[in-house]
């Protein structure tokens, strides 16, 4: 009896310690200036994103990687605004020289299933690149947003062939696409080595 208490609390705790709000989100991302460099201070977050690498470094907002934390595609979960829509995935480093810089987009997820969905390669859109900020560049922020989609099964987003990942412009993308901002959070990269 004694084990099944402290399942049904640990549980529990895992549930509430997940349960992030609107403004903590929001605070996460005005502190890390995501508001208003990426997104309109109007942004008011209605899905918390889970970003996890190798299973293991579950990231927190804001949160310093490293280059090997980061090299291959994470796991990816976020809660759905409703039962209907599908969602879209954009990663991008708005730090970037010739900025912001598209690092990975998924398209078509199901709101029911996002972790499968991500993994997907059907849903891969524009595939994952790992973050290498140039040294002497300082912190890059990457971040991670959802955008709910206007259709289910959307076909009619550019194909990846016609993206320039070095001056990707996330709104001119959303606004063509008709995908609505719903969640994001962002990590922190550096690279410390000597430019030369």
């Amino acid at each position: 009896m004694l084990l099944l208490l402290y399942f049904i609390a640990a549980v529990f705790f895992q549930i509430s310690a997940w349960g992030l709000s609107s403004t903590v989100i929001k605070q996460g991302l005005e502190k890390g200036g995501v508001i208003p460099d990426v997104f309109h201070n109007e942004f008011e977050p209605e899905s918390e994103i889970r970003i996890t690498y190798h299973m293991t470094k579950q990231l927190r907002m804001g949160m310093e990687v490293t280059a090997e934390d980061t090299k291959n595609p994470p796991h990816v979960w976020f809660s759905k605004i409703n039962n209907e829509s599908q969602y879209t995935l954009i990663m991008m480093d708005p730090d970037a020289v010739h900025r912001p810089y598209l690092h990975w987009i998924v398209t078509n997820i199901d709101g029911q299933k996002p972790a499968s969905d991500v993994e997907n390669e059907e849903h891969q859109h524009t595939s994952y690149f790992a973050p290498a900020p140039p040294a002497g560049t300082g912190a890059h922020r990457y971040v991670f947003s959802v955008y709910e989609q206007a259709q289910v099964n959307q076909t009619s987003f550019l194909p990846e062939t016609f993206i320039d990942r070095s001056e990707f412009d996330v709104a001119k993308f959303t606004e063509e696409n008709g995908l609505r901002l719903v969640g994001a959070l962002y990590m922190v990269q550096e690279n410390l080595t000597p430019s030369s």
